[in-house]
């Protein structure tokens, strides 16, 4: 059965209201209002309130607007322009996948998601901390702390030099400043640190717990930030991401014998899961829209499907061609003849004027309906609301912590004979020939393989350098190093001028 963090009545919209972030009248007197006087006395008040937070970070996957800048301009991932006009979005797309954006692409207004999420946590915070029973809740206040510095890192990483924000009220008078990169991520190290001291371990609450942020969790981000130290930073913690996975390792997480089970709608508390979006369309706790977003129309038949796909989403050629034949994780890929449910009947064009065959991407300006291919990723079944379906999304598995610790081992000229045995456990899960040797960019390669879709791809071709260099017949130039960051958005910018834009832009 699911668990789910959900709000269920309008206690953290009141704590919203009491603990706003945009009061300005500070004598005005509240009545009626919930305070952190009377609330968080139970269980149950304190996990109404982190409901909201835990829910904002739902931003992080449903292929929504920051999903898709984890991934737009990448070799993994790229949303064509159709022929038929579908998908053309006033050419904010074709910026992406051509590194060509600017301030104005209405697709870096996920911005905002990130600092609701921040806000949130910092109105919830403010409460708790400041609450009579605050010694009592000291793990649900380090787990609002968690889930915050979970925000910051993908604010880190995306955008690079943001505010530091730790009130639940902004004065337009005092509007706060940019931080430097190398601050934010002192600032994210510091929190996670400090919150995994009070959170509880995975292997003593159990799969109950599940999916709230865990010590493991905290220990996992951390090993990401570690990972990226280099960009983020500017300087290697090789020996601190090491020692943050093998902190993972002892929560018990383990490599689930099929891969496919960690998509599948049933997949809550997988044992590879160690931070995870639950989902439920069916309890307005969210919605897992990969699949209409990614098939053709005509897929409705294969899937028994009760609406009609986008056929937005695609695969770059270089992803699909990075797989071994046999391999379990390719035969989530969609490519070449298509079929109904039954196997053998051939789909057809919209125009039911041939058979639907997905072959590469021609022309991503004005792709014909059949360009691309197409990763099934998350396992559909028969339950939907309105296009969405209830398979949890998980942001860092047990797998991406073995190949983040074998690309740390190596990086820091440790044994590369540990390095290989680490990767090889996940290529022998997916059937994949084990490899005999093994060099740094053996583990791109094998992220790009495990982790597809998965919200590392970007991340991971900057740190290798492979995301300025690689040119494909579409983007046949390399990319200048500025747009390793993300621009601040115009509008953001224009709201508070104490922010300063990236370089570059």
């Amino acid at each position: 059965m699911k668990k789910f963090l959900t709000i269920k009545n309008s206690l953290l919209f009141i704590l919203l209201l009491s603990f706003g972030t945009a009061c300005t009248k500070l004598d005005e007197q509240l009545y009626g209002r919930v305070t952190s006087e009377n609330f968080f006395k139970t269980d149950a008040e304190v996990l109404a309130a982190l409901a909201g937070v835990y829910n904002n970070m739902g931003f992080a996957v449903n292929g929504g607007n920051l999903w898709r800048l984890l991934h737009l301009g990448t070799d993994e991932f790229i949303m064509v322009a159709r022929s038929d006009g579908r998908w053309l979005d006033g050419g904010v797309y074709i910026e992406f996948f051509e590194h060509k954006w600017t301030p104005i692409n209405n697709r870096l207004g996920s911005y905002s998601d990130v600092f609701r999420t921040i806000g949130s946590a910092n109105a919830v915070l403010e409460g708790m901390q400041s609450s009579p029973n605050a010694a009592n809740i000291k793990a649900q206040i380090a787990e609002a702390r968690g889930i915050r510095a979970y925000a910051y890192f993908y604010a880190m990483d995306l955008w690079g030099n943001v505010p530091i924000v730790t009130t639940a009220r902004i004065e337009p008078s005092n509007l706060p400043e940019t931080k430097t990169r190398k601050e934010v991520f002192d600032f994210v190290v510091a929190e996670l640190t400090a919150a995994a001291n009070d959170l509880p371990s995975a292997k003593t609450v159990g799969p109950a717990y599940y999916p709230r942020m865990t010590k493991e969790a905290a220990y996992a981000i951390l090993a990401l930030t570690y990972l990226n130290a280099e960009v983020f930073a500017g300087k290697a913690y090789w020996a601190e991401c090491i020692e943050m996975c093998d902190k993972v390792a002892a929560g018990g997480y383990i490599l689930t014998p099929s891969y496919i089970d960690n998509f599948k709608v049933a997949n809550e508390g997988s044992k590879e899961f160690i931070y995870a979006v639950s989902i439920d369309p069916t309890k307005a706790a969210g919605s897992n829209n990969f699949a209409q977003r990614t098939l053709h129309d005509s897929h409705a038949k294969t899937y028994n499907l009760p609406f009609i796909p986008q056929n937005g989403f695609n695969i770059v050629e270089d992803a699909y061609n990075r797989f071994e034949a046999q391999d379990i994780r390719r035969s989530l890929i969609l490519a070449g003849p298509q079929f109904a449910a039954d196997g053998v009947t051939p789909l057809r064009n919209i125009a039911n004027t041939a058979n639907l065959v997905l072959v590469p991407i021609v022309n991503p300006k004005n792709a014909a309906e059949n360009e691309g291919y197409r990763l099934m990723k998350w396992q559909p079944d028969n339950t939907w609301v309105n296009g969405g379906a209830g398979n949890d999304v998980a942001t860092i598995r047990y797998s991406e912590i073995l190949l983040t610790k074998a690309e740390a081992i190596l990086r820091s000229g440790g044994s590369a004979a540990t390095a290989l045995g680490l990767v090889n456990q996940v290529r022998v899960r997916s059937n994949a020939t084990p490899l005999q040797s093994i060099t740094i960019n053996d583990i791109l390669d094998e992220r790009g393989r495990e982790l597809m879709w998965e919200g590392t791809r970007r991340r991971d071709m900057i740190r290798f350098g492979t995301f300025f260099t690689w040119t494909p017949f579409f983007k046949p130039t390399v990319t200048p190093a500025f747009r390793g960051l993300l621009p601040i958005p115009a509008t953001e910018l224009g709201a508070n001028p104490k922010l300063k834009q990236n370089p570059g832009y």
